[in-house]
């Protein structure tokens, strides 16, 4: 049976300095909603913005009538200036009725509810658009006020925080909760139908206690009486007073959860007492299955539910976090293996207060495919990153990703740790994933930043990566590929034509770009300032029979028998940082520029790099 539509729905959210935002907004899917970034980002603050306005905030502050309290302001407003700008939280609710609709929009659509918060803690709701004057236009307010009484009331939002255990509050409460729905629903019978088997069997033990409660107190009033002077009270009934309500009260306030995990506990133990993972699903578990009605719009809000998981039940969980009915999930993570098992569409990335929504025209299916499947291993822990570094292979990956955490260890750049490095599958792939990671943001404003590496072979696989992605390569730049390309084809082959052809390009195409070619491809790049010392070292380090001399180095590593990835990762582990080629340096220079707080760290490995 399909669900009934709510009639009023939360289909968005908006926060303008509030906490620690100062503009951004979240549109929320029909299923599940994964916010994923790194700590300190704001995705707690987010979710705890909206709990606390649907759920806990009193009318009497939303009305105007009386100020926050002083923790609400602090939980509030941002530390920071906001330059009289407004302080507002904006909820875009979707009312499926036209007549109710019009009541708050004559422009039909999406009707925005908004809260405005004042630095002394005053409060203001307003409908629609901000105008001016709006504070003073009295029946807005209360216009606004009845909408949101009106959304809270079919709008189920529970927020689980991510510090969950069986022995919290929230956790008894969600079971409590839990409880009362499902003994009230077939209990106390309250809804239209024929009632439940159950509800009359309640009825029958509630009638059943009372006469044997009543037979049991009744010589009570047997004796009480003979202390009553004659004709004060002439009879009584003593007895319990409760009714089927009281009954599944007393029942949820008594329920207890008792586990059997293995063998080792077949009688059962308290939930406790089990592990801190399953601890942390259990809670989980019960707001699940105390999913609302069809009529109620049922959202569903999980801080890290990876908590405390082995990566195998991670994967179950995924696959378990799927929506159905009205309900809806907004999930926010810290675990690749979630966004792995997700959806592309579904996955909502966020840095420093900011979300970044995928964007693709409706249109394009085939793309959102792609994209799914482009954000699995590799791309899925490529959500977390700042900056990526994209290259052709494995070899190339290892390589790089030695270098950067020499670099993090001997700098101790924390800042490095959210650089990562993305194989893509040969010179030839670079384009699907560069329009993965520009289906996030705007130019100069984008939560994962780029940098493109590749052979010295690849160059027109590059340039045809960047048009397919909607890149603008320009005529200057297409003219350098061009040259490069005949300098590498040409017959017989003048290498240091194509070293110059090479780094011309490049020095056109790293910055705007955000690409660079390896003169000689990795192992020449690799090499290409190393001493014979320590070449020697290298190939003594490779194998007994790998040659000792630069020339012959570099030729062997280049030979299709010998491009064995960990051999690359040896050559960065080892390769002093004063032999570490220009080129190289600049490819570790252009992908830590992808992250603003990088600076001082690039400083300090060309500090490293000086004899």
């Amino acid at each position: 049976m399909a669900a009934v539509q709510p009639k009023y729905r939360l289909v968005g959210v908006s926060v303008m300095n509030l906490r620690g935002f100062e503009e951004t907004s979240l549109r929320m899917n029909d299923g599940l909603t994964l916010i994923v970034g790194p700590n300190n980002s704001g995705k707690t603050s987010f979710l705890r913005l909206i709990d606390w306005f649907l759920n806990e905030a009193r009318i009497e502050n939303l009305s105007g009538a009386v100020p926050l309290t002083e923790d609400e302001v602090d939980m509030l407003l941002p530390a920071r200036p906001t330059r009289n700008q407004a302080r507002r939280l904006t909820l875009e609710v979707e009312i499926s009725d036209g007549r109710t609709r019009r009541r708050y929009t004559k422009e039909g659509g999406e009707v925005e509810l908004r809260m405005t918060v004042w630095a002394n803690g005053e409060v203001r709701l307003n409908v629609g658009p901000p105008r001016r004057n709006e504070a003073a236009n009295e029946a807005n307010r209360k216009l606004a006020l009845d909408l949101l009484i009106s959304l809270r009331e079919v709008l189920a939002f529970t927020l689980i925080p991510a510090s969950r255990d069986a022995s919290s509050e929230s956790f008894h409460a969600a079971l409590r909760a839990a409880a009362v729905a499902k003994l009230e629903k077939q209990a106390l019978h309250t809804r239209r139908g024929r009632a439940p088997a159950e509800s009359t069997r309640i009825k029958k033990a509630v009638e059943e206690v009372r006469e044997i409660s009543a037979d049991l107190v009744t010589p009570l009033w047997d004796e009480m009486s003979q202390a009553i002077p004659p004709g004060l009270a002439r009879e009584a009934e003593l007895g319990p007073d409760m009714d089927a309500r009281l009954l599944v009260e007393w029942v949820a306030d008594n329920t207890v959860l008792r586990l059997v995990t293995g063998d080792h506990d077949r009688s059962g133990v308290a939930a406790v007492e089990v592990g801190s993972g399953l601890q942390s699903l259990l809670e989980l578990a019960i707001n699940r299955a105390g999913g609302s009605a069809g009529d109620v719009d049922w959202v569903l809000a999980i801080e890290e539910p990876e908590a405390f998981l082995h990566p195998s039940a991670q994967r179950t969980l995924a696959r378990l976090l799927r929506p159905s009915g009205n309900s809806r999930l907004i999930v926010s993570t810290h675990s690749p293996v979630l966004v792995d098992e997700a959806r592309y569409g579904e996955a909502v990335l966020v840095r420093d207060h900011h979300f970044f929504e995928p964007r693709l025209p409706q249109s394009e299916e085939r793309r959102e495919q792609i994209n799914s499947a482009l954000l699995t291993g590799y791309g899925a822990e490529m959500a977390f990153a700042s900056s990526v570094l994209l290259v052709e292979g494995e070899a190339d990956r290892l390589f790089f990703e030695r270098l950067r955490r020499r670099l993090a260890i001997e700098t101790e750049g924390a800042e490095l740790d959210r650089l990562y490095v993305l194989p893509v599958g040969g010179k030839t792939g670079f384009g699907p994933w560069l329009r993965l990671l520009r289906s996030y943001g705007e130019e100069g404003n984008r939560p994962l930043r780029w940098f493109v590496v590749a052979d010295e072979d690849a160059a027109t696989q590059v340039r045809r990566g960047y048009l397919d992605a909607g890149l603008t390569v320009g005529a200057k730049t297409t003219a350098l590929v061009n040259a490069q390309r005949q300098a590498f084809t040409a017959a017989p082959l003048d290498e240091e034509e194509l070293r110059k052809a090479t780094l011309k390009l490049n020095r056109r195409a790293a910055a705007p770009l955000r690409f660079c070619l390896l003169p000689g491809a990795l192992e020449g790049s690799a090499l290409n300032s190393a001493s014979e010392q320590t070449c020697a070292d290298l190939a003594q380090a490779l194998g007994d029979s790998v040659p000792s001399s630069k020339a012959d180095l570099t030729a062997w590593l280049g030979n299709e028998k010998n491009k064995a990835p960990w051999m690359r990762a040896l050559i960065a582990d080892r390769l002093p940082w004063s032999e570490v080629d220009d080129v190289v340096a600049g490819v570790m220079r252009g992908w830590m520029k992808g992250d603003r707080r990088t600076q001082a760290t690039i400083k300090e490995m060309e500090a490293l790099r000086k004899p």
